[in-house]
């Protein structure tokens, strides 16, 4: 077979017409191709084979033609052909991976993870369990509970839709309550009957017993109360041990942190969290207890952020709408409280450095220390109870002994919370008698000391603990007997106190095993940051 060849001039000007920018490349191919594709009289005799053949020389001319226009156009992005078939490209090697070892899991022992870990809270998320009749009810209580000691049951309940009538003194939930004996999922939860006691009448037993009643009663204003939107989100009910113990609150606070923590990762009936950070503005503490607001009271604000309100605050004259209500775990239910008399082997706590911080947060404390500033030691100047005898007199000995140490004593009466915290943030040794104000060993810098004199009769280790978690140096010593216990009428001492009672009677310690106490904290701390002192 004979085809009509394309002329030479024809075929050069194809050529360039080929060489258009890449943007127009298609359009001079489509021509390119109405100009090769005109076939001669003689074409439609043809066989279909000889058209198939044409079609792909055809094709062929294209790909060749367009490679050549891309290779020598640099701005098409095609890789020169020393790219493709010189020499690689040198490109820099991706890092290589850590050994394994460095990647293996930090190893914290099982029942450290489960009372001061992670695992506390995640525990609890699987806890959650409905108290109410869902069908028959326009409320629904939900209760969590954590089994760390054995034999306890310890939880916290919050309860959906609930109102305040007006002239009442107690919170209404509309709720049918499940049957235990039909409730295979409740056989291991206490009936809210059952709730426990806490310290001081606290926790959710009393709190449910005098505060709260569950019923059918107020359906209507139940009703009215779920179809209205409120301007609060959450009231947490909080019946306080201490407003002026510092111990005693922050534990509470703890407490009340950790329940807003596991309901923030734990879901409702409809699928939605039972609390999230961005409801803080709307959600709002409700002290039920009558005491003075204390020292340690702008700290409940830590979590929600309302102005935190009283029983005298309730308007009785109208009826009170509650989105969510929130009986929280109490203080004295604290993994920190759980065990205070014995030592603990744990050495870190990820749920206590989050409360420290957050604390340390809302007032605004950043630690300032210079590593290179001289030692200070914080002495707390008690006035009230466990005095220390002769503690001036100590104090001046020891100042004498280490006049490079920066000796501080404190009474923590006497300043509010945020500078005490600031006064502690910038110690190196924190010493005084057992008592709440040792708390304040948790703000310390790690690698710092405690001292605590420990009156005779007492072995608690709850400082000791803190040490041990916080990752400090920790010192103690028992007082001993004093000289003549007994004087004569008239002849009393100052560290004699009628009651017998260690919590109010003061303590007598010797001079020279005062001294080498706290020449063995303040050695400790020798070689704190860049500091470099002989221990001898």
């Amino acid at each position: 077979m004979r085809f009509r060849a394309t002329p030479s001039s024809q075929l050069s000007a194809t050529r360039v017409t080929s060489f258009y920018p890449l943007s127009t490349t298609t359009t001079a191919m489509k021509r390119q191709a109405k100009m090769l594709s005109v076939p001669s009289a003689s074409w439609h005799s043809r066989a279909s084979r000889g058209r198939h053949t044409a079609a792909a020389l055809f094709i062929l001319l294209i790909i060749v033609e367009s490679f050549y226009y891309l290779r020598s156009n640099p701005s098409s992005g095609f890789r020169n052909s020393d790219d493709v078939c010189g020499e690689p490209v040198a490109k820099e090697p991706l890092p290589l991976p850590l050994p394994l070892i460095y990647s293996k899991p930090h190893y914290i022992p099982d029942k450290c993870q489960r009372r001061y870990g992670l695992r506390y809270i995640e525990d609890m998320l699987e806890t959650n369990r409905p108290y109410c009749e869902t069908a028959n009810s326009k409320s629904q209580i939900s209760c969590f509970q954590n089994t760390v000691v054995e034999g306890r049951k310890d939880l916290f309940c919050t309860a959906a839709n609930v109102v305040m009538p007006s002239n009442s003194e107690k919170y209404e939930i509309d709720c049918q309550l499940r049957d235990w004996n039909n409730a295979t999922d409740l056989q291991d939860r206490p009936q809210i009957s059952e709730f426990r006691d806490e310290w001081y009448q606290t926790g959710p037993g009393p709190i449910f017993r005098n505060f709260i009643n569950i019923g059918k009663e107020h359906m209507a204003e139940t009703e009215q109360c779920k179809k209205s939107k409120q301007d609060v989100s959450h009231t947490i009910l909080i019946k306080r041990e201490s407003n002026s113990n510092l111990w005693h609150s922050l534990m509470e606070i703890f407490s009340y942190t950790l329940t807003m923590d596991i309901l923030s990762m734990s879901r409702d009936e409809n699928g939605e969290s039972f609390y999230s950070a961005d409801q803080a503005e709307t959600s709002e503490v409700f002290l039920l207890d009558d005491d003075e607001p204390g020292p340690y009271f702008d700290l409940w604000n830590l979590i929600a952020k309302r102005p935190i309100r009283r029983r005298s605050d309730l308007n009785s004259d109208s009826t009170s709408c509650i989105t969510n209500l929130i009986v929280p775990l109490s203080g004295a239910t604290n993994p920190m409280w759980l065990g205070d008399w014995l030592p603990i082997e744990c050495k870190e706590s990820k749920i206590f450095d989050v409360f420290i911080e957050r604390v340390m947060d809302f007032y605004g404390i950043r630690p300032t220390r210079d590593d290179a500033s001289p030692l200070v030691l914080t002495f707390i100047d008690r006035k009230g109870t466990r005095r220390l005898q002769d503690q001036d007199q100590m104090i001046t000995y020891l100042q004498a002994a280490y006049p490079n140490v920066a000796i501080n004593v404190v009474d923590f009466a006497t300043i509010n919370l945020r500078e005490q915290i600031q006064v502690v943030s910038n110690t190196d040794i924190l010493a005084g008698v057992h008592g709440a104000g040792l708390t304040h060993a948790i703000w310390l810098p790690r690698g710092s000391a405690v001292v605590e004199i420990q009156p005779m009769d007492v072995s608690h280790k709850g400082f000791r603990n803190i040490a041990t978690l916080r990752g400090l140096h920790y010192h103690s010593a028992h007082t001993t007997q004093p000289p003549n216990e007994e004087p004569e009428e008239g002849e009393k001492q100052a560290w004699y106190v009628e009651d017998k009672d260690w919590h109010v009677r003061n303590v007598y310690f010797e001079k020279n095993r005062f001294m080498a106490l706290m020449s063995i904290a303040i050695r400790s701390v020798y070689h704190r940051g860049i500091l470099d002192f002989d221990a001898i």
